[in-house]
Formats: C-alpha cells, sequence, structure tokens
C-alpha cells in the first residue's frame, strides 16, 4: 500500500506533467502483474504476522444455481481447489487484476491527454513538431478547432519567447491567462479555445482526480465511524 499512497500523493501535484501520470499508474500497473506471481510470498508474511490463522475449511459450501453457459471442465476445476487455491484465484488474483486494469485505463487517460496537449505549453518543438501535434489535435476536435491553429500556435510562440525574452517554463494555465490578461483572444481564438477545453478537465483542474480518493475516505474515516449497515452502501461508493 505504500506505492499506492506515495504514487497517490505525487499525482495530485498540480505541476506534474500528464506523461508522467501515465508513466506511474502505468508502474503500478507492472507491479501488480508481478505480485499475482508471488502469492506464496504474501502468504508467508501474513501467516507470521497471524500465526494462529488459517485458511477456513471448505466441507460446506454455497452453491449457486448453474448457468446454461457454465461449462463443465471448469465447473469441475473449481470444485477440485483446495481452501489456499480458492482463496488465490477467487480474491487474490482477482484483486490484483481489477486493480491493475483500473491502473491501465487510468494511464491510458493520461497518455491520451498528453499526447493531444502537451506540445501547447511546450516551446522548444520546430516547425514541423508543432504542425504534427496541432493537425493530431483538429483532427480530435474538428467541430471546435479549426486548421488556423497551426498557424496560431506558431505566432503565439514567437510572442512568448519575444515578451519574455527566451522563457519557456509555463504551465498551460500561465499561457491562457496571458492570453486572458493582454486581451489577444481575437488574435488567437482557436489557441485560446484550446487551453480552455484543457483546462475544463477534471483531471487537470481538480488536482485530487488523479489520486486514489475513494481508497483514502474508505480506509481512514468511514471505516472508524460506518457500522454493519452501512457497509454496502461504501462498497457502492468505490463502484
Amino acid at each position: 500500500m505504500q506505492k499506492f499512497h506515495r504514487t497517490s500523493q505525487t499525482l495530485r501535484e498540480e505541476e506534474l506533467n500528464f506523461a508522467v501520470c501515465g508513466d506511474l499508474c502505468n508502474s503500478l500497473a507492472v507491479y501488480l502483474n508481478d505480485v499475482r506471481e508471488h502469492f506464496d510470498r504474501f502468504e508467508k508474511t501474513a501467516k507470521d504476522m497471524l500465526s494462529n490463522v488459517d485458511y477456513k475449511g471448505t466441507t460446506t459450501c454455497r452453491r449457486r444455481k448453474k448457468q446454461d453457459n457454465d461449462g463443465d471442465a471448469a465447473a469441475a476445476a473449481a470444485e477440485e481447489l483446495n481452501a489456499k487455491e480458492r482463496f488465490r484465484v477467487f480474491t487474490f488474483c482477482s484483486i490484483t487484476d481489477k486493480v491493475s486494469t483500473v491502473m491501465e485505463r487510468r494511464s491510458q487517460v493520461c497518455k491520451d491527454v498528453s499526447t493531444k496537449f502537451s506540445f501547447l505549453n511546450n516551446l522548444r518543438l520546430n516547425e514541423e513538431e508543432y504542425s504534427r501535434c496541432c493537425n493530431n489535435l483538429v483532427s480530435f476536435y474538428q467541430e471546435d478547432l479549426s486548421t488556423d491553429t497551426v498557424g496560431e500556435v506558431q505566432q503565439f510562440r514567437n510572442y512568448i519567447h519575444s515578451k519574455y525574452q527566451g522563457k519557456t517554463d509555463f504551465t498551460h494555465a500561465e499561457l491562457h491567462d496571458i492570453i486572458v490578461q493582454d486581451q489577444i483572444h481575437s488574435v488567437f481564438p482557436n489557441l485560446d479555445l484550446a487551453f480552455r477545453i484543457f483546462l475544463a478537465f477534471m483531471l487537470t483542474n481538480v488536482s485530487a482526480e488523479r489520486s486514489f480518493s475513494q481508497l483514502k475516505r474508505i480506509k481512514n474515516p468511514y471505516r472508524t465511524t460506518m457500522g454493519q449497515g452501512d457497509i454496502g452502501l461504501s462498497v457502492s461508493t468505490l463502484n
């Protein structure tokens, strides 16, 4: 959990690049895939901490109604598993696979946003790179942006270089503030709109959306105050 906690805290940094956010989430997915193959190590650690606890016997079990699409081989294999294997397959692997999938999805979302918008505050690209990135953004937002965006981005880069004497370290919000404060919306209408689209994303203007906030809420205040009847409500909050 320490890896997840430290990553969650880092993801809340406002200045963190979205490509880095994607790589961090992907690193957790890779870590979980590795953890999945080391069940015995985690089992040993748990037994060292709780020496008097063992798997509950499976002499009695609840059987669900057989469905038409159930395979006989799969059902037979499930019945042959002992308590340890049932826990590994249906609990340990199920949890790691689910969380890994979520991390991969978060990673892909961050990388998609970064691919489309990160060039807007990168003032070190050459003309060809600006043109390629702009065309990619315009093709995705065809109803909002026009082909003039390419020329606007190039002119805006020159404007920033001239005004700030070569300074290149700006965030998207800072660059948009320059457009607003200098009242140059009419010169860069498409660029202004592109910044506003980016800054309107929940991932960009609410840093908590990048962290694992639901996990923190369940782990700390809710767990110490909820009763037995509140468990179902708390679990549904995570879904």
